[in-house]
Order: structure tokens, then sequence, then C-alpha cells
């Protein structure tokens, strides 16, 4: 098994390899394509899911206002990746590279205090049904990312880490 997803890895290092030195500038701009791509799926997906949500929260045009500030919260969340970004990994002696990463740090925290904000203006012009449905909406978000999140600790097939060797039942 070992072998196989070796020889599998070598044969797709060699793919890559011969990719960039047959056309040695595509791989750049292949990479900031498909980044760019992503970015629009994942903005798109981001739209379609707070769509969905206000129309099963029924938002009415008195909640409209507070609504918009909430999702312009959830957007601040998620900035375009660039953004975020501080200086290239070696690009910059260690004291900068974490100088930035506290800055960044500290942006994160500015826009979780101003969704915490507009999530608390937000819920307090909901009716309780609507009020209960938002409750019930973060509970199922936050039940998922437990989840997905334990999956990566603890390895899944298919999740970052080899399924566990069955365990041997001789000698018992």
């Amino acid at each position: 098994m070992y072998r196989t997803i070796m020889t599998g890895f070598a044969a797709l290092a060699l793919m890559m390899a011969t990719a960039a030195f047959a056309n040695p500038g595509a791989t750049a701009s292949n990479d900031h394509a498909m980044h760019k791509n992503w970015q629009a799926r994942h903005a798109a997906h981001m739209q379609k899911r707070l769509e969905k949500f206000k129309s099963e929260l029924k938002i009415t045009s008195q909640q409209e206002s507070a609504w918009g500030g909430y999702v312009k919260a959830v957007k601040a969340m998620h900035p375009p990746h660039g953004k975020m970004h501080g200086p290239a990994p070696g690009s910059s002696p260690a004291p900068k590279m974490f100088k930035a990463m506290a800055n960044r740090a500290s942006v994160h925290a500015d826009h979780a205090r101003d969704l915490a904000a507009a999530v608390s203006t937000l819920y307090q012009q909901l009716s309780s049904s609507q009020q209960s449905e938002f409750d019930q909406h973060f509970e199922r978000m936050r039940a998922r990312m437990h989840h997905h999140f334990k999956r990566m600790r603890h390895g899944s097939p298919g999740h970052h880490r080899a399924p566990p060797a069955p365990a041997s039942t001789q000698g018992a």
C-alpha cells in the first residue's frame, strides 16, 4: 500500500515538473487564475448561503437594515485571501513576519467584534420564532464545523491521514 501511494506521488511530481519546465511562465499565472476562480466561487457560494438564510429567517422590510449590517460584517470576516496575507515566507526577518501575523490577528479580532455587534443588533429585531431559527441555524453550523475539525484532528479515510490499521485478533 505504501509503495503504491509513494509511486503515485512520484508520478504526480514528475508530471508537475514536466509541465513547469515545458511552460515555465504558465504555472504562476495558472495558480493566480485558479485562485481567482476559487475566490469567485467562494463569494458566490457565500452569497447563495446568505440569501437562503435570509429566506429561512423571513426577514421583513423593517429588519432589512439590520440584515444588511449582518451581511456586511459576515463578508468582512471573509476578505479576499490576498488582503490578509503578510510577507512571503523567507522574504522578511522573523520579527517582521511575527509583527505581520499579529496585525492580521488584530484585524481579524476587530472583524469578529463587528460581527458580534451586528448579530446582536439583528437578533434584537427578530421575532421569537426568527430567533429560534437563527439559533438552530448556528447550532447546525457549529455541529458541522465541530465534526469537520474533529475529523481533521483525529484523521479519517481520505482526510489527511491513512485509516487506522485493523486490530489484530491473534494471540489474545
